[in-house]
């Protein structure tokens, strides 16, 4: 007769190949319990599979992520499976086999397994989503399930700077170079990717093994879906309804829904055998779009696409990838929102001025259309009225435009990465992963040509700033009231190509039951072009133009030690370098950066100003020891490095600069910045259905980058360089409660508690300021952060009774972030930064689900909440000195030209469906 048994798994957290994960155990006599060599242990329908040894332990390596069943069996023992084994990402999966003597009669043996209640031997703070979990989810993307775990604060990641996470796909890194200048989201993650063809996410916000480098905060790992069989799912998303239409209101959000659409779509071919070799094929597609928002001018068109052709043999895995995507995000611009149709949102059509030319005053009119093209031949009125003064006038000139907003710069952001992954077995003991990958970034800020300027009836041609100096159609931006801008372009046009060429070769061997050791190297080629202009007036304009390469390298050994009662180590060491003079010419910068003027356009600079290579030596350890068996304990110490973005190594590098403010000056001989980071960490089981992580941590941040600032001497002009001026420190305690299983109530609730201090909180400044030496709250201090994520499931009667259904509630809560209250008049070194804090706020979001089952078929149909509870509270405060008078007095943030979004946004809801086999 069957048995059913459940089985927990112990689910070891550590590094392996970033793709893959490792099973290992033991097998022993169930009724003597002494160890049996020999037993055959294998996964079913796989290649993968080992023997125990005279000990009774086995271990399987290299397994690709995924969920197994695994049968053991043994002349003389009836054979047992295991099914639902789940090989997770970073992770060795317990299963220990106990075997029943063939002289009891029973047939083959199943059992089913469960995820471990404690994961007993991880060393650090690390987060697993798996797909299943995020398909329930109210998110949109990947970084809305990133920014629910604890620690991530949006784009810092405990405390750290913007910039300091790394993000991997598939184990290739997918973060931009130059993530400084703009175009980039989250950390330098500048690519898209469906969310369909998530598997699993894992995010490590504490210390991470020796085989990740350039990070200092976190890692985000995410595995794409591998499949072997013929499945499919569509999903479709929108919140436009005809019964819901936008309506604008000026200087408030508007009334209805967004126009939103998601369209998604995931598909897995049927494995095709030629000879030995399997060929498995698979890809996903999201685009999204809108064209009318809460407010105006937040239109946005975005798509991704990924796919994965995988060649499988008994021991090679070949993988060829690819992800690109495309982007164009509109934005709301408060000060271009005054002067414009109203029928767009615009509060005016008109604007008015009076000018004085040849010793004639004339009235000039700026009025606002939808479609200024066709005014090319509109005839001057013979006079109108100046409603400043009540005077008419009969010299008048009207100016025909389209709306203020339509002249700001528009982001078009796009990605490529292309991967080649060979996963080589050598031995049962041993394997080899080498990965070829080039990931492409082209980022570009430009503006239309919104009012026809060349007549060619056309209002979304470019403007370009030519690299003479042509300013290619822009005009010069006038603003009225000192905030409201009434004709002209923003002054900025950005164009921004990355290109990063990586090889990397990572050796495992489980060289016994207690050890496996790793070793890789890691070779990269970067590649930056950078075209930038910004200007206040078009005959005044500032260029930053290079075109710089950069080499690197690493190497690291790393070492898993495991005992059998928990006790484990991580140790590893890390060796990182990089040189800022690339493969293509020298990279000439004086040592003091007092003399750059002297060497204007390079003047007087030699070889022995070569800027010079950096390196650094990273060690990292963690422990992890069960001290009962509901409770264990970790620690972890490490130190991580981080090459400075290329924008802050070769911005205005050829020194062909104009002194004035705000030039900035790359510095190619910065030094790398580094963090030390301490974490102790404490897990609890309550009941077996309920558990508890505890970690405190301390990170000691060094060499940050700042613009320093410099005066020429014997002249009012300075200029700033990039400098290793600035130091943080970060510590914090964070709080995760979880259910373990499945059952009609589950879900998360994770407090992080928080201190991040620094000398200042972004790499740049205005002229002149003055950065104290004290540490003050960072910008993005934040005291509290809670979240929580409660799923409902239908299960018994009233599974029964509706059906198969869930309700999923995304609920978070933080305290305010920190701003500088009104004391602007004291001398600089004595100002209180960031000593107040704006109030608290939280937020509800919900997704309902209702399934049907078809002939094999799932049919969803599902409705989203964003906002439940339609909750106001104030995001910043907006008007610079004077809207913080404003809103200490009344608590009003919008400052005094009604900046809507100091609040946050009002409610919306979508309807979709979702089908898939």
């Amino acid at each position: 007769m069957k048995r059913l048994f459940l089985v927990s798994l112990l689910a070891v957290q550590f590094v392996l190949a970033g793709t893959s994960g490792k099973i290992a155990g033991k097998a022993v006599d169930a009724a003597t319990g002494q160890p049996l060599p020999s037993v055959n242990i294998q996964i079913v329908g796989t290649s993968y599979g080992a023997a125990s040894d005279i000990e009774g332990n086995y271990f399987i390596i290299n397994v690709p992520v995924g969920t197994y069943t695994l049968k053991a069996s043994m002349i003389g023992y009836s054979a047992k499976t295991i099914s639902n084994v789940k090989v997770m990402l970073d992770m060795t999966t317990t299963i220990d086999f106990r075997m029943d003597a063939a002289d009891v009669q029973m047939e083959e043996v199943i059992v089913v397994a469960s995820r471990p209640p404690i994961q007993a031997d991880l060393t650090s703070t690390k987060h697993t989503v798996e797909s299943d979990a995020i398909d329930a989810l109210p998110v949109d993307n990947l970084m809305q399930v990133v920014f629910l775990q604890a620690g991530v604060n949006g784009s810092n990641f405990r405390g750290g700077r913007f910039n300091e996470a790394l993000f991997l796909v598939d184990g290739m890194a997918v973060k931009s170079a130059i993530n400084s200048y703009s175009g980039t989201t989250t950390a330098g993650f500048s690519t898209s990717l469906p969310q369909l063809s998530i598997s699993e996410i894992q995010v490590t916000t504490g210390g991470f093994e020796a085989e990740y480098g350039n990070a200092q905060s976190g890692i985000v790992n995410t595995i794409t879906r591998d499949q072997n069989r013929l499945s499919a799912k569509l999903r479709v998303r929108t919140s436009d309804f005809p019964w819901a239409k936008m309506e604008w209101t000026p200087n408030a959000y508007g009334k209805g829904q967004p126009d939103w659409r998601n369209y998604e779509a995931y598909l897995s071919a049927p494995s095709v055998a030629l000879g030995n070799i399997n060929f498995f094929l698979n890809g996903s597609a999201d685009i999204a779009l809108q064209t009318r928002g809460q407010l105006p001018h937040e239109n946005f068109f975005r798509e991704s696409y990924q796919a994965k052709l995988r060649a499988v043999t008994s021991d090679t895995r070949v993988s060829l990838t690819g992800l690109r995507s495309w982007s164009l995000d509109n934005d709301y611009y408060h000060t271009y929102s005054k002067y414009g149709p109203p029928s767009q949102g615009y509060q005016t059509d008109i604007f008015q001025r009076t000018v004085t030319e040849g010793g004639v005053k004339t009235l000039e009119q700026f009025i606002f259309v939808a479609d200024p093209q066709k005014y090319h031949n509109a005839r001057n009125p013979d006079s109108a009225k100046f409603a400043d003064d009540g005077l008419w006038y009969k010299n008048v000139r009207n100016v025909y435009q389209s709306g203020m907003q339509e002249h700001v710069s528009v982001p078009i952001n796009q990605s490529y990465n292309i991967g080649l992954l060979v996963n080589q077995t050598i031995n049962q003991q041993s394997f080899l992963d080498i990965k070829l990958s080039q990931f492409w970034t082209n980022f570009r800020e430009i503006v239309r040509d919104a009012n026809d300027r060349d007549g060619n009836g056309s209002t979304s041609d470019e403007l370009y700033w030519g690299r003479n100096g042509s300013s290619g159609g822009y005009e010069s931006r006038l603003s009225t009231e000192g905030y409201w801008n009434y004709t002209g372009d923003e002054g900025w046009f950005l164009n921004q190509v990355s290109r990063t060429t990586s090889l990397r070769m990572d050796y495992s061997n489980q060289i016994n039951s207690s050890h496996l050791l790793k070793t890789g190297v890691e070779i990269g080629y970067i590649k930056g072009d950078v075209e930038k202009v910004s200007f206040e007036s078009v005959s005044n304009p500032r260029f930053d133009l290079w075109n710089e390469d950069l080499f690197e390298m690493a190497y690291y050994l790393q070492d898993k030690i495991e005992v059998r009662d928990g006790f484990i180590v991580n140790a590893g060491i890390r060796l990182d370098y990089y040189n800022p003079n690339g493969l293509t010419g020298e990279v000439l910068y004086p040592a003091d950066p007092t003399t750059l003027p002297s060497h204007k356009d390079g003047l007087g600079l030699t070889s022995a100003d070569k800027a010079p290579s950096r390196w650094q030596v990273s060690p990292r350890i963690g422990i992890s020891h069960p001290i009962t068996e509901r409770d264990k304990i970790h620690f972890y110490y490490g130190h991580f490095f981080q090459r400075p973005d290329l924008r802050y190594l070769y911005e205005n590098v050829s020194l062909n600069f104009r002194y004035t403010t705000n030039v900035d000056l790359g510095n190619p001989r910065l030094l790398p910045e580094k963090t030390v980071s301490y974490e102790l960490g404490w897990d609890h089981l309550f009941t077996d259905f309920l558990r508890m992580n505890t970690t405190l941590y301390f990170k000691d941040i060094t060499n940050l980058v700042g613009a320093t600032d410099y005066v020429i001497s014997g002249s009012p002009d300075s200029y700033q360089a990039y400098t290793n001026m600035d130091y943080a420190n970060v510590r914090g305690l964070e709080l995760t409660l979880e259910t373990i299983g499945t059952r009609g109530v589950a879900g998360m609730v994770n407090v992080s508690y928080a201190f991040a201090n620094g000398r200042s909180s972004s790499v740049f400044r205005s002229n002149g300021e003055v950065v104290p030496r004290r540490l003050d709250p960072l910008n993005w201090d934040l005291r509290w952060k809670i979240n929580a994520n409660i799923l409902l499931t239908s299960t018994g009667s009233i599974r029964e009774l509706i059906g198969d259904a869930e309700v999923d509630f995304v609920i978070t809560a933080r305290s305010g972030y920190p701003y500088s209250s009104n004391t602007r008049d004291a001398f600089p070194l004595f100002v209180l930064r960031n000593d107040a804090r704006l109030p608290w706020q939280s937020n509800v979001d919900m997704r309902a689900r209702k399934s049907f089952a078809f002939d094999g078929i799932e049919f969803s149909v599902f409705a989203e909440i964003k906002n439940l509870l339609n909750s106001k509270y104030v995001s910043f405060i907006a008007g610079g000195r004077e809207g913080l008078v404003q809103y200490e007095a009344t608590g009003d943030p919008t400052g005094p030209y009604n900046n809507p979004t100091a609040y946050t946004r009002p409610r919306t809801y979508r309807l979709g469906f979702q089908v898939q086999f």
